[in-house]
C-alpha cells in the first residue's frame, strides 16, 4: 500500500495504479490456476476484460513517468497480488480473524512507521481520511473474503482489480489528469 500511495504521488496516477491492479490480477489468478482451480471459458473472457479494463485506466503512457514510479507500481503490484493470495489462505481458518489481525497489524505498523519518522502529527492532522481510507479498505477486503467462498481466489481478486478504473477517474475529476482519446472507450 505504501509502494502504491508513494508511486500515485510521484505524479501519473493513472498508470501507476493500472500497473498495480495487474498484480492483483495476474498473482492470484496463477496460483489459482496451479492450484487446479477450474475457470470456464466465460470465466476467463471476463478477467481479460477486467485485464483490458485495468490496462486502459492509465492516464498517460509510460513515457514521461518516472523509473522510481513504475519500480514502486512493480513492488505495489506484487504486494497487491500476494495480499489476496495469502489472505485467501488465512481465511480458511477464519474470515474475520483474518481481516481483524491483517488491519491491526497494519495499523500498527504504519503508526510505528510514523512515529520513528516524526510524522505523527500529520496523522493527527488527516485522520478523518486515514478513517475514511481504513474503512474502505476494510470493507473492500471484507467482500473480497466472502466473494472466495463463492468463486476461486483468482476470479475473486480479478473482479476486485477494477480499482484502477476509479483511481483513473478521480484523477481525471480531482487533478484534471487526462484519458488520452483512444483510450475512453477501452475504460467506458
Amino acid at each position: 500500500m505504501a509502494a502504491l500511495y508513494r508511486g500515485l504521488s510521484m505524479g501519473a496516477m493513472g498508470i501507476v495504479a493500472a500497473l498495480s491492479g495487474s498484480g492483483a490480477l495476474t498473482i492470484p489468478l496463477l496460483v489459482s490456476l496451479v492450484a487446479g482451480a477450474r475457470i470456464t471459458p466465460l470465466e476467463i473472457a471476463g478477467v481479460a476484460c477486467v485485464a483490458a479494463a485495468a490496462a486502459v485506466s492509465g492516464g498517460e503512457t509510460a513515457r514521461g513517468v518516472s523509473g522510481r514510479a513504475l519500480a514502486l507500481a512493480g513492488a505495489a503490484a506484487i504486494g497487491f497480488g500476494l495480499w489476496y493470495v495469502l489472505l485467501d489462505q488465512a481465511a480458511a481458518g477464519s474470515a474475520i480473524w483474518a481481516l481483524v489481525t491483517s488491519r491491526a497489524s497494519g495499523a500498527l505498523l504504519m503508526g510505528s512507521i510514523a512515529a520513528a519518522r516524526g510524522t505523527l502529527g500529520s496523522l493527527r492532522r488527516a485522520w478523518g481520511l486515514a478513517l475514511v481510507s481504513g474503512t474502505c479498505d476494510v470493507g473492500g477486503n471484507a467482500l473480497f473474503v466472502a466473494s472466495r467462498a463463492l468463486l476461486p481466489v483468482g476470479l475473486a481478486a480479478a473482479l476486485s482489480g477494477l480499482y484502477p478504473l476509479l483511481t483513473m477517474l478521480l484523477a481525471r475529476v480531482v487533478i484534471r489528469e487526462r484519458l488520452p482519446p483512444p483510450r475512453t472507450p477501452g475504460a467506458a
